[in-house]
């Protein structure tokens, strides 16, 4: 349909201004910023919790182990608490969690102590990981003491009444006040 011939042809709008697209930008960018916090912040509790979930199941795996076997995974001597997932241990078996894993995956009873998520392994599946992915520390008390020492690169913890340990060290691995401890939950 063509203009009325009074209109003039000049003032006839086929699309936005410039000024009008920088304005809509300016707006959409000053609502992502202001939103961006808060969705930071619900990534950061959302992988807290989950965190939290995991280590409670493995704890749970653990003990459950215990009650069945009446032995820990791997348990030796007894002689000292062991903490699974330093990747800088000495020891190569402490490394990482491939013994604990293969006795709650794969234990003489077929008992399965806890459902592995791809999530929850590191890419080999002989490491628990959490969410940021860095491996989980895991202590058992093998000495039955009633206490568990808990070593870590950034310290040790020393945690009475409690005979297992799960440490995620989550978004802040020199500040031990912002991990996530299976025994404070």
């Amino acid at each position: 349909m063509k203009p009325h011939p009074a209109v003039n042809a000049s003032r006839i709008r086929r699309g936005f201004t410039m000024i009008e697209m920088l304005t809509v930008v300016a707006i959409i960018l000053i609502l992502a910023s202001l939103l961006l916090p808060h969705v930071i912040k619900f990534v950061k509790t959302a992988k807290n919790r989950v965190a939290e979930a995991e280590s409670r199941a493995i704890v749970n795996a653990l003990k459950s182990y215990r009650t069945v076997y009446r032995r820990w995974p791997g348990q030796t001597s007894g002689d000292a608490d062991r903490t699974f997932g330093d990747p800088d241990s000495f020891t190569p078996e402490l490394q990482d969690h491939a013994l604990i894993i293969a006795a709650l995956t794969n234990n003489p009873r077929n008992t399965v102590f806890i459902e592995l998520k791809p999530e929850m392994l590191s890419d080999d599946g002989f490491t628990f990981i959490d969410p940021w992915g860095a491996p989980y520390y895991i202590t058992m008390d093998e000495n039955e003491d009633g206490a568990l020492s808990i070593e870590t690169p950034e310290g040790n913890f020393e945690v009475r009444g409690e005979n297992v340990g799960v440490i995620s060290e989550a978004s802040d691995p020199a500040n031990t006040n912002k991990w996530i401890l299976s025994w404070i939950q």
